[in-house]
């Protein structure tokens, strides 16, 4: 799997933390793993950001998201993560750098990994934006 360089790792867990606080901000649960910490799996995988539902006091995984920085669009690294993720039938957003999109796209179709791919950019101020919704529809 590749390794972020710490100036990546600080990029990815800004774009995780931001994609927590729209799901938040849109009334959903979310669930994250920034950098190295595993706390929470779905299905033995440990995607970035899980956004769920609460139904009858039971916890509903709604969407998985997979953030990647310059150095994790690859295809040894999609392999790895993108094929398992997209293969637990759950809506999975693929988050990535702006100028990245058409790399991530191509591994992706190569792969026959179905994602929703969003790109990311950060302004001066340290504002994350993205380039499409990430909140899933109800």
């Amino acid at each position: 799997m590749a390794r972020r360089p710490p100036d990546e790792q600080a990029l990815h867990d800004r774009v995780i933390s931001a994609i927590f606080q729209q799901l938040q901000d849109a009334g959903r649960l979310a669930e994250t793993n920034p950098g190295p910490l595993r706390m929470v799996s779905v299905c033995g995988h440990y995607p970035d950001v899980m956004a769920a539902l609460v139904h009858e006091r039971t916890d509903i995984v709604q969407a998985i998201y997979e953030v990647e920085t310059w150095s994790t669009v690859e295809e040894r690294h999609a392999e790895h993560q993108w094929v398992a993720f997209a293969s637990l039938a759950l809506p999975f957003f693929l988050v990535v750098p702006e100028d990245c999109l058409d790399d991530a796209r191509r591994i992706a179709r190569e792969l026959e990994v179905e994602a929703t791919l969003v790109g990311f950019t950060e302004r001066e101020d340290g504002i994350i934006s993205f380039d499409s919704e990430i909140v899933p529809p109800l």
